[in-house]
């Protein structure tokens, strides 16, 4: 494959590694922010866009319940070798903070 534009030109022409052009695309002028789409393309586009959308309901949001009591087990269970309850020290972390300023 290989991509030509003529020096001066606003088309951008793409050709096989055969020689045969395959497709002619204008282009905007440098610096105008604008893109520039075939009617081909816009087409495509527009069909992929339209295909993704649909008339089911939106799925069912996931209710915020409480743990069960299997999710408690396995939580003192995991909580049982662990000692006694640790504290965090939040002073220790603003003098670090402050030191690294």
């Amino acid at each position: 494959m290989q991509c030509r534009r003529r020096l001066g030109t606003a088309t951008l022409e793409i050709y096989s590694a055969a020689g045969v052009l395959l497709a002619a695309h204008r282009l905007a002028p440098d610096g105008a922010g604008a893109l520039v789409r075939t009617a081909e393309h816009r087409a495509d586009l527009e069909r992929v866009v339209l295909s993704a959308f649909t008339t089911s309901p939106p799925c069912q949001r996931k209710g915020n319940h409480p743990p069960g009591e299997a999710a408690g087990a396995d939580a003192a269970q995991l909580l049982a070798g662990l000692g006694p309850e640790v504290s965090v020290d939040l002073a220790r972390y603003a003098e670090l903070a402050e030191a690294g300023r």
